[in-house]
């Protein structure tokens, strides 16, 4: 067999793998659709006949000291000029005081917390590729 020949016969075997993945790809798409339409109706139809409903929290009830400790993740990547702000109003909307703030970053990224919590009573513990500044900060930080 001649190389242009081959090389013909190598395309044309590519083009059937392709259409192959393609139709594989085109199947699962189609029951991932399906699935999110089944969900979105049973939803529609649950909301529509009062079967779901959204929970209300009273003024008095949010505002209540809490009944247990609570811990408030935030994960941070590359957020450095915004963290600040982001610690502030975290603060200010949890009015409730026993809670835990952690502020998680990877150790690549220890721009984005360490300077920030300095001298706010925070400690960090870093590990192979992330860390975490944990503490009980005061109601306000300046």
């Amino acid at each position: 067999m001649e190389p242009a020949g081959m090389f013909q016969q190598g395309i044309y075997c590519l083009h059937l793998v392709e259409q192959e993945l393609l139709l594989f790809a085109a199947f699962w798409v189609l029951v991932g659709t399906v699935d999110e339409m089944a969900v979105d109706c049973c939803w529609a139809w649950f909301r529509l006949s009062g079967r779901a409903s959204t929970g209300r929290i009273s003024l008095e009830v949010s505002r209540a000291p809490l009944k247990g400790h609570a811990a408030v993740l935030i994960a941070c990547w590359q957020e450095e000029q915004v963290i600040a702000h982001t610690i502030r109003h975290a603060l200010s909307a949890w009015r409730q005081t026993g809670f835990t703030l952690y502020i998680g970053c990877y150790g690549n990224d220890s721009a984005t917390v360490a300077p920030r919590c300095r001298g706010r009573g925070v400690t960090t513990a870093s590990g192979s590729s992330f860390m975490t500044a944990k503490a009980r900060l005061p109601r306000r930080i300046a």
